[in-house]
């Protein structure tokens, strides 16, 4: 049924629902068979849409583990501020090249100060925004550096910057940007909670600290797999500094015990958002095999997106181990 009315849609009908799934699926993306599911489009008509897409820069798909994941380049934003501003004909690139995901919204405001579009972040934050004032949305008292911040960008100045404390006392960035369509001139205003991010910040501080005092192994990565940290123990198990594994994959640590199934299993629990536990058999740096019972537990934020990954485990008495080594894969063999 979802396909049938998909049939009766226009490529450009078909892509927008494209970025209005890549929405809904949330950081960090979004599968093909979860966009199939999203959109009710058929594998080849998806992927020839996901493919123009691609191309023209609004989306981007990265490896993760075994998956393939594809982003929306801010595809919130994008897709409802294209469809206010499609009667004024406003370049799509130059939107796409000037909006960024911000955890406080972003908005449109015209040259008397009212504001005409605001995405669902911004409104979640502040209310029913449209046409009312952005000064009056923003603060209880008046912003004069903020207004003249404003004015100065609609007069010509590119894009100014300053950062203040909005009407609920959080600490917020603002990015103001000009932008010219066929018949108006607008201020684009992107809102960052600092507040959230300092305080993100104080948790990892406090992540650290724990990190260097547990006798567990402690790696944390972000996202894409990348390590970030690793403790001392981590260090002294495995013969590796925190200097060689910092920005590398885990993938360093593979012993060639497990097949390629398990690390499928593996990313598709912790990118659904779930804890994942196993006994896995890893590889130090002098090559010796070693047994680790670990726990990877994603971190996420209060929208339940996943920020980084952490790894916690606990280096086990190996009697299997010989057993292991002598069942390694051959070459050739599809194991990773």
């Amino acid at each position: 049924m979802l396909e049938h009315r998909s049939a009766l849609m226009n490529a450009q009908q078909k892509q927008e629902r494209i970025l209005e799934a890549l929405l809904s699926c949330g950081f960090p993306g979004a599968t093909t068979n979860d966009l199939c599911a999203q959109t009710g489009f058929e594998r080849h008509t998806l992927t020839k849409h996901l493919s123009a897409l691609e191309a023209d820069g609004q989306i981007a798909a990265k490896a993760v583990g075994n998956a393939q994941l594809w982003y929306g380049k801010s595809a919130a934003t994008y897709f409802m501020a294209h469809a206010f501003l499609a009667q004024e004909s406003l370049s799509t690139s130059i939107l796409l090249g000037l909006i960024a995901e911000t955890p406080a919204g972003t908005c449109l405001v015209h040259a008397d100060n009212s504001i005409v579009f605001a995405d669902a972040a911004f409104q979640s934050r502040y209310g029913e925004t449209r046409t009312k004032k952005i000064a009056q949305v923003l603060f209880r008292k008046p912003a004069v550096e903020f207004m003249a911040s404003v004015r100065s960008v609609l007069q010509g100045e590119p894009t100014s910057a300053l950062s203040v404390r909005d009407r609920f006392g959080a600490l917020i960035t603002l990015t103001i940007t000009r932008l010219e369509s066929s018949s108006n001139t607008y201020a684009m205003i992107h809102c960052t909670d600092q507040t959230k991010r300092i305080q993100l910040r104080k948790e990892i501080r406090t992540l650290g600290a724990l990190m260097q005092q547990t006798d567990e192994l402690v790696c944390v990565t972000d996202v894409q797999g990348n390590i970030l940290s690793v403790n001392e123990r981590f260090c002294e198990v495995t013969g590796y500094t925190a200097q060689e594994v910092i920005g590398k994959n885990p993938r360093i640590l593979k012993s060639g015990a497990h097949h390629k199934d398990y690390y499928a299993q593996l990313w598709n629990c912790i990118l659904a958002g779930k804890v994942y536990k196993s006994i896995a058999i890893d590889k130090k740096k002098n090559g010796e095999l070693y047994r680790e019972e670990k726990t990877i537990t994603p971190i996420m934020d209060e929208n339940r997106r996943i920020l980084f990954f952490v790894s916690i485990g606990r280096a086990i008495s190996d009697p299997y181990l010989a057993a292991a080594k002598k069942h390694r894969p051959k070459t050739g063999e599809k194991y990773e």
